[in-house]
């Protein structure tokens, strides 16, 4: 089995240039995809999804961002009126929770809210649906297996 790795290409205009990859939700479907195939060699009548529940989890940096370029009447508004008065830790923390699910159903694009080009390291997590419950960061081992990196030639 032959893995093809995608490549970068642009144009670099100085010497600072970054080039970083994070999970998708096309993530998700292809890492099924191989997994499913790997499970049809093994002569399995099973698929990714009897085996394996596949989660994103946003990067919580971008999370932060979010929330510190939105105003006050944002802020107010993504919570029930009447958590309002918890202390500023607790209220923070259910803001972020909101921000999370708003991002995840699509209804807040992180890109309207002016966060800089920071990069962004959603995860990618599989967990096995039997068994112990061993979370594992494909993203993170991903990132392990291949060499990503950038070379520019000034």
């Amino acid at each position: 089995m032959k893995l093809f790795i995608h490549s970068f290409s642009d144009i670099i205009t100085n010497s600072s240039e970054s080039i970083y990859v994070s999970a998708t939700e096309k993530s998700i479907v292809m890492v099924k995809k191989l997994i499913n195939y790997f499970l049809q060699k093994a002569g399995s009548d099973k698929k990714a999804d009897d085996l394996f529940t596949f989660e994103l989890i946003l990067d919580e940096a971008l999370v932060e961002r979010i929330l510190d370029n939105m105003d006050d009447d944002q802020l107010v508004n993504l919570v029930d009126k009447d958590l309002i008065n918890l202390d500023d830790k607790d209220l923070q923390e259910k803001q972020a929770e909101e921000v999370r699910r708003l991002v995840k159903e699509g209804k807040i694009d992180p890109d309207s809210y002016s966060c800089d080009y920071s990069r962004r390291e959603d995860s990618l997590i599989i967990t096995p649906k039997d068994g112990p419950k061993e979370e594992l960061d494909l993203t993170a081992k991903v990132r392990s297996i291949f060499d990503i990196s950038a070379i520019w030639n000034g």
